[in-house]
Parts: C-alpha cells; sequence; structure tokens
C-alpha cells in the first residue's frame, strides 16, 4: 500500500483511484479473475438496449421484467392499473397541450366521444 500511496501522491490523485486502476489493468490482462473492460462495455450497452426496448412499448401494453437469463416476462396487469393509462392518454389527448379545456369541458367532450370516465378522474389527471 506505501507504493500506492506514494505514486498517487505524484500523480495527484485519491489512493483508492489508483488502486482502481491497478486491479482494472490486472483484470483485463487476465493476471486477476473478473470482467475485462470489453464484456463490462458489452454488458453496458446490452442493458441500455434493455431500458431502450422497455421504454418505447406502448403504456397501455404494462411494463417488462427483466428476468436473470436474460428474457423479459410481462407481468399480469391490474384491471385497474391498465385501464387508468388508457384513461389518462385519452384525457390528455382532449386536454392537449394548449389547456384551453377546464375539467369540466374535458369531461363532456369525453363523454360526447363515448369515453365512459368519471369527473374526478378527469380532475385528478389534469391536476388543476
Amino acid at each position: 500500500m506505501g507504493g500506492i500511496r506514494s505514486i498517487s501522491e505524484k500523480i495527484s490523485c485519491a489512493d483508492q483511484t489508483l488502486l482502481n486502476w491497478v486491479r482494472h489493468a490486472e483484470r483485463d490482462l487476465g493476471l486477476k479473475p473478473g470482467l475485462t473492460t470489453e464484456e463490462l462495455e458489452e454488458i453496458k450497452t446490452l442493458t441500455q438496449g434493455a431500458r431502450a426496448a422497455v421504454g418505447q412499448r406502448d403504456p397501455a401494453q404494462g411494463q417488462r421484467l427483466f428476468c436473470a437469463d436474460g428474457s423479459f416476462q410481462e407481468p399480469a396487469p391490474v384491471a385497474r392499473v391498465q385501464r387508468d393509462v388508457c384513461l389518462s392518454a385519452q384525457i390528455w389527448r382532449v386536454w392537449g397541450g394548449f389547456q384551453l379545456y377546464g375539467i369540466r369541458e374535458v369531461w363532456y367532450q369525453l363523454r360526447r366521444e363515448g369515453i365512459s370516465v368519471a369527473r374526478c378522474m378527469v380532475e385528478r389527471k389534469v391536476g388543476l
């Protein structure tokens, strides 16, 4: 540890940082067991790809669970949650980015379109 401390002082970094670099280099050279830099980068890329795949899904389809074997598992959505997501999308579509409608107008418009929704839910989703 004395060598690490003297070198870290010379290059102006923390002792632990230099020790981490040395251990990482030893793993890359095959001197110590563990994941190499290339393997860690591959895992990072695969994880980001999996997150992107989950993020591109339709919210009405629910969430995906990532399993240890690399597959995805669909949890059984609760009916109330599924309906809540669908209604939220409809409420936001009617209310829109202009936000010209009030709660009552959004509720009336949804009823005119044949969408059955409680007024209190519209109020909760719009948040006025």
